[in-house]
């Protein structure tokens, strides 16, 4: 394939991948048609098993899959990878077959193109890394700031009416809380996100750039 990009694109993006479409197969696969999808949700391919059948939910409009059990969400490749447990080169073949395309030519490897996907690939690290450190900055600040109550004299969360609130009107657990790093920015505790976020949208902004200057490339050639 000259354009290992626009090949990946089209496999994705084809009808035939839409992620309800795909889902609903790759679910009647997974567990030998015993588990339907009912309302876009499912259950989840990853955690499952003996699980009810609700916490993986579909997303047509997003293209994307996601379960509120274990946390882990999917576009069409990652969604083929954890359904068949393949990786990421099997998924790509098996879409194309359902789109009807030919397999890609593994073998091709363009050293300015590797590069060019390295240099990618080690911003967006990056990004995961910043959104770990500002989900665990304020996963703290929520469950583990302390202070002195007033009247008692006894420590107790600085947010613990925040945290009431999530376990007594939302519903949550304290094993969801902890597990999904559920966290609450305090409206005088800006100035963490705003310097996260302003390096997140500065790296994907270089991203971006780089895809369009690759698909102008392309294009040209």
């Amino acid at each position: 394939m000259e354009d290992s990009n626009r090949y990946i694109d089209e496999i994705t993006t084809a009808k035939v991948n839409e992620i309800d479409v795909l889902i609903e197969n790759l679910v009647a696969e997974k567990w030998d048609d015993k588990v339907k999808i009912k309302n876009n949700k499912s259950r989840c391919p990853k955690c499952g098993t003996g699980k009810k059948d609700t916490s993986f939910s579909i997303n047509p409009d997003g293209g994307y899959a996601h379960c509120f059990d274990c946390g882990e969400s999917w576009k069409n490749i990652s969604s083929v990878m954890i359904f068949r447990d393949c990786n990421w080169k099997e998924a790509v073949e098996y879409l194309a077959d359902r789109a009807g395309l030919e397999h890609p030519n593994w073998n091709k490897v363009d050293p300015e193109e590797e590069k060019r996907r390295n240099e990618i690939r080690e911003k967006q690290e990056i990004i995961r890394r910043l959104y770990t450190l500002a989900a665990d900055y304020y996963h703290h600040v929520l469950t583990n700031v302390m202070v002195k109550d007033e009247e008692s004299g006894e420590e107790k969360r600085r947010f613990q009416d925040i945290y009431d609130y999530l376990i007594n009107d939302r519903g949550w657990t304290e094993e969801t809380i902890r597990k999904q790093k559920i966290g609450f920015c305090p409206n005088t505790d800006t100035s963490i996100t705003r310097k996260v976020f302003q390096d997140i949208s500065f790296l994907n902004s270089q991203i971006s750039s780089s895809l369009r200057d690759n698909q102008v490339g392309g294009n040209r050639g």
